[in-house]
């Protein structure tokens, strides 16, 4: 999937520019890297809000196309968020060269949760405990997303980072530095019993409560 997005360049720098910026309707960003001289930016919000509605966006190469006409391609390194508003402060773009491995960090998706044996048979519940996976990479290779296959986990058995099948020239970054970086990604565990509360006795209420009432009499 390729995304791009229309940026206009800004000579104006600091925290007053970037607020002016956002009354303006767009958000204030920068492009760096280790091949150019860091490029500010500032990129409309609506253009933006719909490429971000889709899981990709955080983790493919973009296109970004400035207003002189150049293009950067570079992947989003990080975003700035108001802390209770929604609202994208500034955004942080690498530029990435394609001969370079790079690390990204892409959603994992469970396939076959519900014919788990562990849930099948077992009648347990699958709890991810990671959502996501740092890999090393050309920009070529980065997937979408790192399928994780629950068709035959049983009940309290988990699935490791280890046993999960990357694609072709796609490693793990922890992996990379030690196989003592391994770690669960997902379990299926028993579901919880929900013991009954004690019955209450709706009669012996009752009474209590005239015995109560008679005493004010």
């Amino acid at each position: 999937m390729e995304f791009i997005l229309n940026a206009s360049q800004r000579s104006s720098k600091g925290s007053s520019a970037a607020k002016a910026a956002r009354r303006d309707n767009v958000v204030p960003g920068i492009i760096y890297g280790s091949d150019i001289e860091s490029i500010n930016i500032t990129v409309q919000k609506n253009e933006l809000a719909k490429n971000m509605s889709n899981e990709a966006f955080y983790s493919q190469i973009l296109n970004i196309k400035l207003d002189d006409g150049t293009e950067q391609k570079v992947i989003l390194k990080d975003v700035q968020r108001h802390p209770y508003k929604k609202e994208i402060l500034h955004l942080d773009f690498l530029q990435v060269n394609e001969n370079k491995e790079i690390k990204v960090t892409v959603p994992f998706h469970f396939i076959n949760e519900d014919t788990a044996p562990g849930v099948k048979i077992g009648g347990g519940l699958v709890s991810h405990l990671v959502n996501e996976i740092e890999i090393v990479c050309l920009p070529k290779d980065i997937p979408e997303y790192i399928e994780v296959d629950l068709a035959n986990l049983e009940l309290d058995h988990s699935i490791h980072l280890k046993e999960i099948n990357l694609p072709a020239n796609v490693k793990s970054s922890l992996l990379i530095q030690s196989e003592e970086n391994d770690m669960a990604i997902a379990v299926i565990h028993k579901a919880k019993e929900i013991k009954d509360e004690d019955p209450v006795d709706e009669t012996a209420e009752a009474s209590d409560g005239e015995a109560d009432d008679a005493k004010k009499f």
